[in-house]
């Protein structure tokens, strides 16, 4: 190879290198400086994660050992009657599965709000949550509970 072939060689990769290297700088002063404000947005939303954790309380004994107060699971149930389809229906199962008067349920699913709790802290079986979970408009959460 001559003098001439080598230096056009020489000068061709220091172009490329020179010009990767602003390219790469370019897009640092990009990200650091003209979108600093939208990246640490995104930022902040991945670190934090604000939610409630509702702890398990342990169980009280006496000195004899026998239980005075223990946790357990309890549940508690809303209503949104916007989405409520078929209310003399809803209303008669909510009524019968959680033994509440039938019009003290028609007051609480016929009402204007958009969620209304219709009761809290009751023992519900796995079939009974399922089968209020599947009528539209109402939800069953999870709460713990004392006994």
């Amino acid at each position: 190879m001559t003098q001439k072939g080598r230096r056009v060689r020489l000068v061709a990769v220091g172009s490329v290198c020179v010009i990767a290297t602003m390219t790469l700088w370019l897009r640092l002063v990009q990200v650091q400086v003209l979108r600093h404000d939208a990246y640490s947005a995104i930022s902040q939303r991945q670190i934090e994660d604000p939610r409630e954790v509702k702890p398990t309380r342990g169980g009280i004994f006496d000195r004899e050992g026998r239980p005075l107060a223990l946790s357990s699971q309890m549940y508690s149930v809303s209503v949104s009657p916007q989405k409520i389809r078929n209310r003399a229906a809803v209303e008669r199962v909510l009524a019968r599965t959680l033994d509440l008067s039938g019009e003290y349920v028609r007051s609480r699913v016929r009402s204007s709000g958009k969620f209304v709790w219709l009761t809290r802290q009751v023992a519900l079986s796995e079939e009974e949550r399922t089968s209020l979970s599947a009528l539209g408009g109402i939800e069953v959460h999870r709460e713990p509970g004392r006994i």
